[in-house]
């Protein structure tokens, strides 16, 4: 079981090596390595309208339901969710229970269970 958590773990971090400047920390990524190439970006590319959320049901249902799509934006502050999913937050909560790793493939067959505390650190040294 250690040769396999080893091995999960020597893979994802054996990437900086191979494809050094790939990966890197967005400013509000909680502390998680996110791939700027994986972020979403607004590159004003978009022609779907947008709309707030001053929108009524009615005429969502009019304008939008059955002809065409739109962006609804403003509709929710998930502001405290986010902080509360920060790295730090959940190793500071969870730290000590056992935890699944798995990639988020849905066809991932490789797993491994560790505790929360030996997560890797998400920044390259």
């Amino acid at each position: 079981m250690e040769t396999k958590s080893q091995l999960l773990l020597f893979l994802p971090l054996s990437m900086f090596f191979w494809f050094p400047g790939s990966f890197t920390l967005l400013e509000t990524d909680g502390g998680w390595l996110t791939s700027r190439h994986a972020a979403l970006s607004d590159d004003g590319s978009c022609t779907v309208e947008r709309r707030d959320s001053s929108l009524t049901y009615a005429q969502f249902i009019q304008q939008y339901a059955f002809s065409r799509p739109v962006i609804l934006q403003g509709l929710t502050d998930n502001t405290e969710f986010q902080a509360q999913c920060t790295k730090d937050q959940l190793l500071a909560r969870f730290g000590e229970h056992l935890v699944r790793l798995s990639t988020a493939n849905t066809y991932s067959y490789r797993k491994g269970e560790d505790g929360g505390k030996n997560f890797p650190s998400c920044a390259p040294s």
